[in-house]
Parts: structure tokens; C-alpha cells; sequence
């Protein structure tokens, strides 16, 4: 067995010489560490992309969910109704057709079908196109818009405006 030659499983080549124990553990302890080494890689290889595409889960997950949060908080906000619903209408408008004139109110049938009573003045204005007219020029049934002032259920005329 001294002098015999052996071929490796490995390379196929033959091996001359004498082998004794110390040089097979040699052999085998890289071979074995190499082996490690290269689990060790490949084992940190895999955590580290395990560990991206977790990371890039939770942010979809999330990224997703905020927007859906997002695209309805701003449907909410985005509606007319939302944006202006807390202001007044600083011109506070009455239109119709005149349902009964006095001294001093009109009532106006509106195109909702309510009857709107309004205080007349000394100092409403009453025009037709760029005519300035008096109170004697309203009839009933006649088109009009009435600008007010005041709240809904004190409304005063500051303009009458007739309409065709």
C-alpha cells in the first residue's frame, strides 16, 4: 500500500505516493471548511433576500393601504357640497315670479315651489336691464330677482331686478 497509486474520485488523475492519515484530515478539513464556507454564503444570501422581498411586502402592504385611505379621504373633500358647506352665500338670492307685492314685502313663488316673503325699503333698488324703476313696476307674475341681506327668516331687498 506504500507505494501503490490511487486514483481520487474526484479528478480521475492518479495520486502517487505515500497517503498517511494526517494528510487525508488536511485534505478532508477543507474540504469541509470550504463546504461550510460556501453554505455560510449561500445561507446569507438567502436571508438577505428573504429579508428584501418581506421589506418590500410590508411597504406594498402598507403603500396600498394608505392610498386607499387616501383616494377616499379625498373623494370626501373633493365634493362641492364639502368644500363650501360651511360658508355663507354672501349674495343671498331669491328668484321666481312675484306672488304678491305691498309697501313694504314681496312674495316670491321660487322654482322649488316655496313662497319666499321679503322686506322692501327706501333703499331698495329696483331695475330692468340698466332702467332704474319704482315699486309700481312689479305686478304679479312678474319675473324677478330679489338680492337680500339679513337671515333666512329677516330678509331684506337691497335689489329687485326684473327679468323678461
Amino acid at each position: 500500500m506504500d507505494n501503490q497509486q490511487y486514483e481520487s474520485d474526484a479528478s480521475k488523475t492518479p495520486i502517487t505516493g505515500v497517503i498517511n492519515n494526517s494528510f487525508i484530515k488536511k485534505i478532508y478539513t477543507r474540504k469541509v471548511r470550504s463546504t461550510l464556507k460556501k453554505k455560510t454564503f449561500w445561507i446569507g444570501v438567502t436571508s438577505a433576500v428573504v429579508i428584501v422581498a418581506l421589506l418590500f411586502g410590508l411597504h406594498k402592504v402598507s403603500y396600498n393601504s394608505g392610498y386607499d385611505a387616501g383616494l377616499e379621504e379625498g373623494k370626501k373633500s373633493a365634493s362641492l357640497s364639502n368644500s363650501f358647506g360651511n360658508l355663507q352665500n354672501p349674495f343671498q338670492l331669491v328668484s321666481g315670479t312675484v306672488a304678491d307685492i305691498n309697501n313694504d314685502h314681496i312674495t316670491v313663488d321660487t322654482s322649488r315651489g316655496q313662497k319666499q316673503s321679503v322686506k322692501l325699503t327706501d333703499e331698495t333698488r329696483i331695475t330692468k336691464k340698466t332702467e332704474n324703476l319704482s315699486r309700481d313696476s312689479i305686478k304679479k307674475g312678474t319675473k324677478v330677482s330679489v338680492f337680500t341681506k339679513g337671515e333666512q327668516d329677516d330678509l331684506t331687498a337691497t335689489r329687485i331686478v326684473i327679468r323678461d
